[in-house]
């Protein structure tokens, strides 16, 4: 399956990306201030300050992962710092679809990008990065308990 040489199956990944986005900036309480910039900010377009506010956010929660902390109960995988307990984003087994799907049609995807993205802006995909790393980061521990994937491959070469 190849969703990226079609129009509508770039379009339909736009789509899911944009509201991954806005759900994490309004789990995060950043949605209005995203909102506020994109009425701000002369010359953006709203797609871009979103993208900017969304990328900040995402630094922020790295920051929160890498000192110790949970960032995963915006995913709804743990509960928030209130206690709460959110409903899931996205399933992780969808997650591991939608990983291998970018994967196995990373040629067209990558080629719909870059001419799409000059026209329109970025999409702001940090929030689909921010989503692939807390899943891969949950599957690392397979790696080490001797059960490789190619997951692990397909991290290292996205890294590198």
């Amino acid at each position: 399956m190849q969703p990226f040489s079609y129009e509508y199956g770039y379009l339909g990944f736009n789509l899911l990306v944009s509201a991954l986005n806005s759900c994490l900036l309004e789990r995060w309480n950043e949605l209005d201030e995203a909102r506020t910039l994109t009425t701000q900010v002369a010359n953006a377009t709203p797609q871009i300050v979103t993208s900017n506010t969304l990328a900040s956010a995402v630094l922020t929660q790295f920051d929160v992962a890498s000192s110790g902390g949970d960032c995963d109960w915006v995913l709804g995988w743990s509960s928030s710092p209130s206690g709460r307990h959110y409903a899931p984003l996205l399933l992780q087994s969808d997650i591991s679809t939608l990983l291998n799907m970018l994967w196995d049609d990373r040629k067209s995807f990558l080629k719909a990008q870059s001419l799409t993205q000059s026209i329109h802006g970025s999409i702001g995909l940090a929030g689909l990065m921010f989503v692939f790393s807390r899943y891969l980061s949950r599957r690392r521990l397979n790696h080490y308990l001797g059960h490789p994937t190619k997951l692990h491959t397909k991290k290292h070469w996205l890294i590198n």
